[in-house]
């Protein structure tokens, strides 16, 4: 009995293992991979196909690209002139140890028949002819350019330095081109943009 017991449980196992072969080699008949590891390639192979017409379908032509970057630059805000007049500021676009800045002025001056937008800056600059030691001398650090709106493209002028003795300017008022300065020395001065000269 134990061994008709054996057999027939033997022979179903038997049967069973070789029913699972036969399947298993029927749903990899086709592609040599069993059909559950199929089935999962098949789906991320899908999904990555999806993805990509995704990513094609969304991506702009260069014709498309171009006209939205037009359009944002048409919409953007166009830059504003700032106004002419004194500025709080103690920098330029210059190193301080060339010129210590205590405001400055901008604002349209015609010279020589052309008008340009000036950027003048008052102060001093330390004493180099050893008379004064670290005393600073007064002066206007000025520069120009074509049009209001700062495009880094500014001139340097040049440096006019005030009458001996006066100190570090600082600008108090103006009309037009001229400038009224005031000096650490307690004076006060005017400087003609125009004709760059003080008085």
């Amino acid at each position: 009995m134990k061994r008709s017991t054996w057999l027939v449980a033997g022979g179903l196992t038997v049967g069973i293992v070789a029913t699972g072969i036969a399947g298993i080699r029927l749903a990899t008949a086709d592609s040599g991979l069993p059909a559950v590891r199929q089935a999962v390639l098949n789906q991320r192979a899908a999904e990555q196909a999806a993805a990509q017409a995704s990513v094609r379908a969304s991506k702009p032509s260069k014709a498309q690209g171009l006209a939205d970057a037009a359009a944002a630059q048409a919409a953007a805000p166009a830059p504003v002139a700032p106004a002419a007049g004194i500025v709080a500021t103690n920098e330029g676009p210059f190193p301080r140890i060339l010129f210590l800045v205590n405001n400055a002025w901008q604002g349209p001056v015609t010279a020589s028949g052309a008008t340009r937008w000036y950027l003048v800056y008052a102060g001093g600059a330390e004493a180099t002819d050893g008379t004064t030691g670290n005393v600073p001398t007064g002066g206007l650090r000025i520069y120009s350019q074509a049009n209001a709106i700062p495009d880094g493209t500014a001139d340097y002028l040049a440096v006019f330095n005030a009458p001996a003795g006066t100190g570090p300017l600082t600008v108090t008022s103006f009309t037009g081109p001229v400038l009224t300065l005031s000096a650490a020395n307690g004076s006060t001065l005017t400087f003609d943009l125009g004709t760059r000269s003080f008085s």
